[in-house]
This record gives structure tokens, C-alpha cells and sequence, in this order.
């Protein structure tokens, strides 16, 4: 592929999640990118649709940057959709997924060489100097994308949800019953257990790996790297030093201190 089109791609993939129409009825799964949005998808997919895969998610339960528009058009309402935008008055009700800016660049980091965007023995240091600034993707810092949400919408309970990924990692449980009430879901205890049990990370891990060829999502990446990594809450600590440290705190402190990421 030429850099001319390969920009172009981006530039359109960018551009689309402001373009998506968008019903008032509609519930958007959104997070700053590599916070638990798939595994939120699966979550969901594996108690209202029986199973949820890599392939059959993008009917059910699809990606706005994935799924065409004209197909996107004939889903009934009301539609559940992923996103990763930030702020838009057109959503009305919202699942918002934030994660640990230190885990989420350390996911990053592995995402973006997966998909062949930086390169496989780049410099976390040097990496982490322009993910800081929201210079990998068009959704802003991560800062910004969470004030974005939290500081507009968090008072208004009738339609925003806020959700730590650390809490799913601790009560996978409680988090997806509290998301089927706030999705108005009658919750049957022994389904919940069941999709919680159908979305670990060994599940989606080896979809994943049978999957990887005729995923939307995956078929255009590294296959020998994994898209379902660990989802370890402290796994940054193996990639961060006192030099990390100090530039992530400098840009990202007041929101990490805000949303209880200060230590």
C-alpha cells in the first residue's frame, strides 16, 4: 500500500466516526482506544445474543469505524455501537469505559505494532512522548477524551454510565449487571455468569486465533501478535521507569488524580 492511500484510509476512518448517523435511541460503548471496549462488547453480546465471536460482533454489535453506513442503516433499533470518539451531543445514551492511562499505553503500544504502525523494536520512551500529546490517532489525548465524557456527563445517570476497566478485572459480575439495568435488562443471575465465563480473555484469546483470518478487525494485522493480550491491571509497571513516570504525570495528572489513577 502507498503512503498517499494509506493516509487517505485514515483520514476517512477518522472522519467517519463524526459522520455516522445516529438515532436517539441508540447506546454507545465508548472508551479512549485499548480500554476494555471489545471486552465490554463481548460482555454484553455473550448475554443478549448466546455467543459473541470476532466475526458475528460487527452484526450485533458493531464498530461505527467498521461497519459501513448503509449497513449500520437497516440495523433495528436500538442499536448498541461501538465508538471511540470524543464527546458528541448526538449520543443520548452512553456506556463509558475509562482505563488506567498507563495500562492504556502500554496497550497501545503492542496494538500499533500489531497493526504495523510504529515499528517492532521502537523505543516505549520515545512512543510514550507522542501518545501523550494524542499524536497516534484523531480521538484526542487521553486526557481530553475522558474530560470529554466525565467532566459534561457525570452527573446525568439516566443516560451515562461510567465504568473503570479495573473494576471489570475485579467484578466482572457486578460490572455487566449494573450495564444490563442501565440498558433496562431484566438480569438473570445465571446468564450474567455464563457471558462473563464466555468472555475471558482464554475465550477470546483463542477466537481470536481461529478467527484471525476472516475478522474485519484482524485479517489486516500481524497475526503472529495478539490482538487479546494479558488485560493485566499493573502490567505498565514492567514498561514504565522514573522517566515514564514524570511525562505521563505531567500531561496526565490532574484528570488521573480526578478519576482515582493518582498512585
Amino acid at each position: 500500500m502507498t503512503i498517499k492511500k494509506w493516509i487517505k484510509e485514515k483520514i476517512d476512518l477518522y472522519t467517519r466516526g463524526r459522520a455516522v448517523s445516529i438515532r436517539d435511541n441508540d447506546v454507545m460503548i465508548v472508551s479512549y482506544p485499548k480500554s476494555g471496549n471489545t471486552w465490554m462488547r463481548f460482555l454484553i453480546g455473550n448475554y443478549l445474543y448466546e455467543e459473541l465471536d470476532f466475526i458475528n460482533m460487527e452484526n450485533l454489535i458493531p464498530d461505527i469505524y467498521v461497519v459501513n453506513e448503509k449497513k449500520l442503516s437497516k440495523m433495528k433499533s436500538p442499536r448498541i455501537m461501538k465508538s471511540h470518539e470524543y464527546f458528541d451531543p448526538r449520543y443520548k445514551k452512553c456506556i463509558y469505559i475509562v482505563r488506567d492511562p498507563r495500562s492504556v499505553a502500554v496497550s497501545y503500544y503492542h496494538f500499533l505494532k500489531k497493526y504495523g504502525r510504529i515499528d517492532l523494536d521502537s523505543d516505549f520512551y520515545e512512543y510514550l512522548k507522542v501518545f501523550v500529546k494524542g499524536g497516534y490517532d484523531n480521538y484526542a489525548a487521553w486526557d481530553e477524551h475522558v474530560m470529554s465524557w466525565y467532566g459534561i456527563k457525570k452527573d446525568k445517570t439516566e443516560d451515562f454510565i461510567f465504568i473503570k476497566y479495573e473494576d471489570m478485572l475485579a467484578a466482572p459480575e457486578k460490572v455487566l449487571r449494573d450495564v444490563l439495568e442501565f440498558l433496562g435488562e431484566n438480569v438473570s443471575d445465571e446468564c450474567v455468569e455464563k457471558a462473563v465465563s464466555s468472555s475471558s480473555f482464554e475465550k477470546m484469546r483463542l477466537k481470536e486465533s481461529y478467527q484471525s483470518g476472516k475478522s474485519e478487525v484482524l485479517k489486516q494485522s500481524n497475526g503472529a501478535l495478539p490482538f487479546v493480550r494479558s488485560g493485566r491491571k499493573d502490567e505498565w509497571k514492567e514498561y514504565f521507569d522514573e522517566k515514564c513516570m514524570l511525562l505521563i504525570e505531567k500531561r496526565f495528572g490532574p484528570v488521573m488524580k480526578e478519576t482515582g489513577y493518582d498512585h
